[in-house]
């Protein structure tokens, strides 16, 4: 279960704005890819971050994030509904799984909107911002 929770948070770090109470939550992801650790996450950074956790979400390894990569009782209900909403944003063949590439080039709402001065590069009072939702 904590395998299939860490899939939807990370696919929403990288997809959607996310609920107030899940900020908190995103905001410690997001800082995860801080590769150098200097306390700010260049989008380079963000979008190696996003290489290293594609494998870590093709669950059942077969080169595509769908589904299949989640158990029966978290494609029910509200989380169901939000896995499915993520997987067509990323999903730009429209064949109902996300590739690699699609993972890589796809939308960066999170980074977008907590990279308030637009400038690549989100530092600790971005973090801080996003994290008190603002």
């Amino acid at each position: 279960m904590k395998t299939t929770l860490a899939l939807i948070s990370l696919l929403a770090l990288v997809a959607t704005p996310a609920a107030a109470g899940d900020l908190d939550q995103l905001t410690t992801r997001l800082a995860k890819a801080d590769s150098n650790h200097d306390g700010m996450i260049t989008r380079a950074e963000f979008t190696g971050f996003r290489r290293t956790q594609f494998d870590e979400m093709d669950r059942n390894h077969d080169g595509y994030v769908s589904d299949k990569d989640v158990p029966g009782f978290a494609r029910r209900g509200e989380r169901g509904d939000r896995l499915r909403r993520l997987i067509t944003e990323f999903d730009k063949n429209q064949d109902g799984r996300i590739d690699r590439t699609e993972f890589l080039n796809g939308p960066t709402v999170i980074f977008d909107r907590a990279d308030a001065d637009g400038n690549d590069v989100v530092d600790g009072f971005e973090l801080r911002q996003i994290k008190a939702g603002a």
